[in-house]
């Protein structure tokens, strides 16, 4: 998910939301 990572950055910069963090768990939990 490190490839992932940036792009989310960039992203949440732009409109944070909620879901978007909950994409980024779980992704984490699939990676690990």
């Amino acid at each position: 998910w490190l490839r992932v990572f940036p792009i989310f950055l960039l992203r949440m910069r732009r409109s944070p939301c909620i879901n978007e963090w909950a994409i980024l768990k779980a992704a984490r939990a699939e990676e690990v």
